[in-house]
């Protein structure tokens, strides 16, 4: 093989990799799932306004815009930061959601601790088995457009990219769950 095709293979794995949420280094956080879950479908809650905007870097270093994600399934929010125990009482509440609804729905962290804090981060992380995605938002930029004052506080995205509801100081797991069974059509 030349050294040009070679090249160009090397930078399509690279891209590949880097749309997947991949690095070279070992994941600190789950993946993000890709495509619509089978066999169901949601709909929208016309009522709700719509989102703001994710777009950001997860822990491990992949780009992401959650709007791909939430276009086939809905998105929990947690906004959380390492040094927030209600946080980590509530990733139990995340856990139980998590396996009971596994892929026909994505669970996202937003963290808010200060740029250089990710050893912090990464300790909260492994303290609290926290097995879903961590996204970082150092400069406050998410918490903002999502007016967090403080951790925790849980949101969630229909598949229209609507803003369905918010929870300040978090939600149980019964309470999202609640508001999950009137996204899927019936």
């Amino acid at each position: 093989m030349s050294r040009t095709p070679a090249l160009a293979l090397a930078g399509s794995v690279a891209l590949v990799l880097a749309l997947a949420g991949c690095s070279s280094a070992e994941p600190t956080t789950a993946v993000l799932p890709t495509g619509a879950p089978e066999g169901v479908s949601f709909v929208g809650d016309p009522t709700a306004p719509p989102a703001p905007p994710v777009v950001g870097e997860l822990l491990d270093g992949g780009e992401v815009d959650l709007a791909a994600i939430w276009a086939d399934r809905p998105v929990v929010l947690q906004f959380t930061a390492s040094w927030c125990d209600s946080c980590a009482e509530q990733q139990e509440e995340l856990d139980e959601l998590d396996a009971e609804w596994g892929e026909r729905i994505a669970i996202v962290h937003i963290n808010g601790d200060p740029e250089g804090a990710d050893e912090d981060v990464r300790d909260f992380i492994d303290a609290n088995d926290v097995a879903q995605p961590v996204l970082r938002d150092p400069e406050l930029r998410i918490w903002r457009a999502y007016a967090v004052v403080e951790a925790p506080m849980t949101a969630l995205i229909d598949t229209e990219g609507n803003l369905v509801r918010l929870w300040p100081l978090g939600a149980d797991a019964d309470v999202i769950e609640s508001q999950l069974d009137s996204l899927v059509a019936r």
